[in-house]
């Protein structure tokens, strides 16, 4: 029982579950880019941004690789780490965070981790206390909608949502099943309004 109630808890997930967060308001990111290198540091800086947390999985490296990121998204997180506190937002375990720890060293950025998984308010409420921000001064990159952009918007967060996450052959069922539903649902909600 205990081992069910573990997979529960990691695989599925099941704070994606709260009925508040798959509303239309908190579905809907600020911004929407293909990749992460098509990030907008001066946009960000106009709205007041002052520290980014980066999903790692699916925005830097393809879902729980063990592969060091592509060098044009390190380039991207250095030059955003010049003009931004930045950290990454990951709840990684065991060689999956060893992986990321090796690279983070490389670019000299803490790892943002909380014991309660996104969309759990505390992930994103814990991130911005690492980076020393309040949260209205906060982004947020994802390639989730309600496990990244839900619960940071409902937190006050800026948000930034990857359309087209990196992948590496086949994401693990639980995050296909997700994103097939959190992009209909956000492509309902965009229809309901006419966009």
């Amino acid at each position: 029982m205990v081992k069910f109630l573990d997979f529960i808890k990691a695989e599925i997930n099941i704070w994606v579950f709260h009925p508040s967060l798959w509303t239309r308001k908190l579905l809907a990111p600020k911004i929407i880019i293909d990749d992460l290198e098509k990030l907008d540091a001066q946009r960000l800086m106009k709205a007041g941004i002052e520290a980014i947390a980066i999903d790692y999985d699916g925005v830097v490296v393809a879902y729980h690789s063990l592969k060091k990121p592509e060098e044009s998204k390190v380039q991207k997180i250095r030059e955003l780490s010049q003009l931004f506190t930045v950290g990454i937002l990951s709840n990684r375990k065991g060689k999956l965070l060893q992986s990321l720890e090796a690279t983070l060293r490389e670019l000299k950025l803490p790892i943002l981790r909380c014991e309660k998984m996104k969309p759990h308010p505390d992930a994103y409420h814990n991130a911005a206390v690492c980076l020393s921000m309040p949260p209205s001064k906060t982004a947020i990159v994802e390639d989730r909608l309600v496990t990244g952009i839900a619960g940071a918007n409902k937190l006050g967060m800026y948000t930034i949502w990857i359309s087209h996450p990196v992948k590496d052959g086949k994401e693990p069922w639980n995050v296909r099943t997700y994103r097939v539903v959190e992009e209909g649902l956000m492509r309902f909600y965009q229809w309901l309004s006419g966009n």
